[in-house]
């Protein structure tokens, strides 16, 4: 199936990005993101059948590709002749970024647990999918909170981005360890 193409394309995707030079904001993501999702959406292609949430999560996947070359070719300031307008393109691709991702997610954890429910002897799996789908609101409602608040409050970035990279990397290895244990237990058993 395409849990292996899942896990490597979900790992890539959590790879963390290098900073270089003196302007922090000009990084180098070691495993870029393009690769993630075109790894992620053949693992999609080959699991879509056996779930109808995998199949919608594939057009997230789809979506999302153009939008990590465009990031991506960003991080290299590819784009900064564009100006202000171009500062508003990047805000309303980073909303709707969030909004998708936040979609693909949950449709990635229901697509699993469809999948599992399939098959005998996986109903506690389904239990561990359930702590996937609280750390996944979690995070996402800790991401906002804290998006939300620092535009009026500034300070609030401060205090509050270390809480949604601490959450950020427990969700992350969460989702990565679901993966795996769906790739082990679904496709091994």
């Amino acid at each position: 199936m395409g849990f292996g193409l899942l896990l490597i394309g979900y790992m890539f995707l959590a790879s963390f990005s290098v900073a270089f030079g003196t302007d922090s904001k000009m990084t180098f993501d070691i495993f870029p993101d393009i690769i993630a999702w075109s790894m992620m959406l053949l693992g999609l292609n080959k699991l879509s059948p056996y779930s109808d949430k995998l199949r919608l999560a594939r057009y997230a996947a789809i979506f999302m590709i153009p939008v990590s070359l465009y990031t991506m070719l960003d991080n290299f300031r590819l784009f900064g002749f564009f100006g202000s307008f171009g500062q508003i393109i990047n805000n309303i691709i980073g909303y709707v970024t969030v909004a998708v991702m936040l979609i693909y997610h949950y449709l990635l954890l229901f697509g699993i647990r469809d999948i599992a429910l399939t098959c005998s002897g996986q109903k506690r799996f389904c239990d561990k999918l359930k702590f996937g789908f609280a750390l996944t609101g979690v995070y996402y409602g800790v991401y906002l909170a804290v998006t939300i608040a620092g535009s009026f409050y500034p300070a609030v970035y401060g205090y509050g981005t270390p809480l949604v990279s601490l959450f950020g990397v427990a969700w992350i290895i969460t989702n990565v360890l679901l993966i795996f244990e769906a790739f082990r237990k679904i496709i091994l058993d």
